[in-house]
């Protein structure tokens, strides 16, 4: 239907909704599919405009997007109930406490529907409140995290459960400290961690100690892997070739995201998927410049010409024994056409010769 191809014109989605009465659910679906909660005030201005009725445009959301350093969200949390379709939760910027005492009450509504959890929270939280509000959505799929810090060395006991988030889909971290502490905390659960997909980008990696839990906990599912831009302590640095993927038997597709400075970790990770029969390996390369991370004393993790030489050993080690393998180069913001030469004939220059390389500018 013609409606369906207009789902993301919402002026065009508000006229058919006028045409006639049978147009009005199926423009309803896409036009009330999203609710973004800035205060508390938007949530009253909506319950004032949609009285409660079987047709209420709440049936028609599916994703709910909160985003408020204040508490004043308290006072209405409560009546997620009657949005009973919410597939997608997405938390920024809230008070976790307010969150944390009110979760019962607030988001059991969405038990049976939730199929993905995004959290932006630039602050620490207990790992055992964090444990605790996974277990509310026994059907969660998807899990994005940003900014978040559970605190180190803190040990958390799951107490045993008929349900868990059964987390089958994708597991993305982003600007979060020590990720491989934040997986052991979520591998706690007692069915484990079943996503094929999993992305970190711009994590930082301080504790050697978290650093070998990253991967081996989705060993026998996950398919799909992108890092992108990681940062290392001197300490982390020292043991960066715990960052291993031997035991990832599943994974076809890798992504890896760096600058050409930094890549003393992408050589021991390359190393590392020897024995793996993967479909698809792309490394995308951003110039130094532009590479945007700040530079701190106790990151001392900028490559030489020895890495990308052993980078490069490690691949065509890898096309030996799997003539299907393809490789990517694609060359970020800041390049021209002209850096490409410089790329294949610089840094990778065996694969250059041996023409399996596949540049994208």
């Amino acid at each position: 239907m013609i409606i369906d191809h207009l789902h993301n014109d919402y002026k065009q989605l508000q006229a058919c909704s006028l045409v006639c009465k049978s147009w009005v659910p199926s423009s309803r679906y896409h036009l009330f599919a999203r609710l973004s909660l800035e205060s508390g005030q938007d949530f009253r201005k909506w319950s004032q405009r949609f009285l409660p009725s079987t047709t209420e445009p709440a049936v028609f959301v599916q994703t709910i997007s909160v985003r408020s350093p204040a508490s004043d969200l308290a006072g209405f949390m409560e009546h997620f109930r009657s949005f009973p379709r919410v597939r997608q939760l997405q938390i920024s910027w809230v008070d976790f406490d307010v969150f944390r005492k009110k979760t019962n009450v607030c988001f059991c509504h969405f038990a049976a529907t939730l199929r993905s959890l995004c959290l932006s929270w630039p602050v620490a939280a207990v790992p055992a409140d964090f444990l605790q509000f996974m277990c509310v959505f026994p059907y969660l799929d998807d899990l994005s995290i940003e900014g978040l810090h559970i605190g180190a060395h803190e040990v958390v006991q799951c107490s045993p459960k008929d349900v868990y988030p059964r987390f089958g889909g994708s597991l993305s971290l982003e600007k979060c400290e020590d990720p491989g502490q934040i997986i052991g905390h979520l591998a706690a659960f007692h069915n484990g961690l079943s996503f094929r997909r999993m992305s970190l980008k711009d994590s930082k990696f301080t504790d050697p100690a978290y650093m070998g839990a990253v991967f081996p906990a989705c060993a026998t599912t996950l398919e799909k892997l992108t890092i992108s831009n990681p940062s290392f302590s001197i300490r982390a640095r020292l043991s960066s070739e715990t960052l291993s993927l031997e035991h990832n038997i599943a994974l076809q597709y890798l992504i890896i995201e760096t600058s050409e400075e930094k890549v003393h970790w992408l050589k021991d990770l390359i190393a590392s998927i020897k024995s793996l029969v993967l479909a698809e390996v792309t490394l995308r390369i951003t110039p130094s410049f532009v590479d945007g991370g700040e530079d701190e004393q106790e990151d001392e993790d900028e490559g030489d010409e020895d890495d990308w030489e052993k980078v490069d050993h490690s691949l065509i080690a890898l096309c030996k024994n799997r003539p299907a393998l393809k490789i990517f180069v694609e060359l970020g913001a800041g390049w021209d056409k002209g850096c490409a030469v410089y790329l294949v004939n610089g840094l990778l220059p065996g694969l250059a010769k041996k023409g399996v390389l596949h540049v994208v500018v």
